[in-house]
């Protein structure tokens, strides 16, 4: 959901077996908080999730070379600042204010 605004069909809701459209929602409150110097959008998701301490590993779904080269890229990336960290998790833990 976050690294692209374009929809394939093939996006199954990604959190707590949510629907597409709600995720969609989720990620237009996230969206605001990324910054350009972060990385790509994709960078930061998966660097965001490996900072959970229960995250052990991030599947990436890739259709071309160029997802690969950002997975690549983002190994070599810092950790994500700690107050975007801050700002996803107080999201989550509010369910994004969705309710």
């Amino acid at each position: 959901m976050i690294a692209t605004d374009v929809r394939t069909g093939k996006e199954g809701g990604v959190a707590l077996d949510n629907d597409v459209a709600s995720d969609e929602q989720r990620m237009r409150k996230v969206l605001p908080l990324l910054r350009s110097d972060q990385g790509q959008r994709s960078q930061v998701a998966g660097r965001c999730a490996l900072c959970h301490p229960g995250v052990s590993g991030v599947e990436i779904g890739m259709a071309e070379i160029s997802h690969l080269k950002l997975a690549i890229e983002a190994t070599e990336m810092v950790q994500p600042p700690d107050d975007l960290l801050a700002k996803l998790n107080e999201l989550a833990n509010y369910d994004f204010n969705l309710s």
